[in-house]
């Protein structure tokens, strides 16, 4: 079993954060696509199961098909702790898939990521992708 396992649905983000340890800031804003996706996460899981399973980004719900891959990533792992994380900006983007998201058992869980301009370390800006 994989104790922990990361994967990113976008390099897209709306945030600029000093340190971001996902180089977003530099990648080009393009989200995984999601044939492929579907085919990794089904060959993964005929060789492995997975015990923590984060789905990121650069922001994932800038990709409009995010539930999309959820419902893959839970599809083939059925017992994993999966979680998304955003940085929680878009939030409104959820609400219309709050009960299908309960139903699915996924956690969403907001970034350490602060939006504070007097901190000069975590300092984030806004930004249209």
């Amino acid at each position: 079993m994989i104790p922990y396992f990361e994967t990113h649905i976008t390099e897209a983000c709306n945030l600029k954060c000093r340190g971001c340890s996902h180089f977003s800031v530099f990648a080009k804003p393009k989200h995984k696509d999601l044939a492929e996706f579907e085919r990794e996460f089904k060959r993964l899981a005929e060789i492995e199961e997975i015990y923590v399973m984060r789905l990121m980004g650069g922001e994932p719900l800038l990709n409009p098909d995010f539930m999309e891959y959820l419902r893959i990533a839970r599809r083939y792992f059925p017992t994993s702790h999966i979680s998304l994380v955003t940085n929680g900006t878009l939030g409104e983007r959820l609400v219309p898939h709050v009960d299908e998201i309960n139903r699915l058992r996924i956690n969403v869980t907001k970034s350490e990521y602060h939006i504070n301009e007097d901190d000069p370390i975590a300092y984030t800006e806004r930004h249209e992708k």
